[in-house]
């Protein structure tokens, strides 16, 4: 359980919630309907431990077209960078964990978010996390796969800097 290993642990990005747009309006709900997330046990781990806690926000499958139509919309972006903001303080936690996939929205749109987010969030002291799955790292917006995002402008160079050595081949 996470309790028994918080001592060994620095960082945790549990799955609590996902992304629901409708109209282009983005409000968050929990990622399991059935199983809400015990969100008041987090506080409990984390009072005697230093441990980080990162709520996962995913958008998967036909989430991640209509979140790129957000995202492409500069006040829709922006609109959904508060809320994200907004989600750490109220759940009072270090940041959050951003697992959008299937994103199809402008490469400059999608640099914009994660720069923006971030911003948003080092300026009150929170972290950004970001899953990045299988990422088009060429610059060249060439997807790979079926959940390829394309990470370009200043963020892509970022991550070609910190991901290609996980690719080479070993010594």
């Amino acid at each position: 359980s996470l309790g028994r290993h918080a001592a060994v642990l620095t960082t945790v990005s549990p799955a609590i919630y996902r992304l629901a747009i409708a109209d282009g309006k983005v409000a968050f709900e929990d990622w399991d309907p059935t199983a809400p997330f015990p969100r008041g046990a987090l506080g409990e781990i984390r009072a005697g431990h230093r441990i980080s806690i990162l709520p996962l926000v995913g958008c998967i499958g036909p989430c991640g077209p209509k979140i790129s139509r957000v995202l492409d919309d500069e006040a829709g972006r922006r609109a959904h960078v508060e809320a994200l903001v907004g989600l750490v303080a109220a759940d009072r936690s270090d940041g959050i964990f951003v697992d959008y996939e299937d994103v199809d929205a402008k490469p400059a749109s999608v640099t914009a978010f994660y720069r923006e987010l971030g911003a948003a969030l080092h300026a009150r002291g929170a972290k950004l996390g970001v899953a990045l799955q299988e990422v088009a790292l060429d610059g060249g917006g060439e997807e790979q796969g079926d959940h390829a995002v394309h990470v370009g402008g200043a963020f892509g160079r970022e991550a070609q800097r910190l991901i290609r050595p996980l690719h080479q081949a070993p010594p």
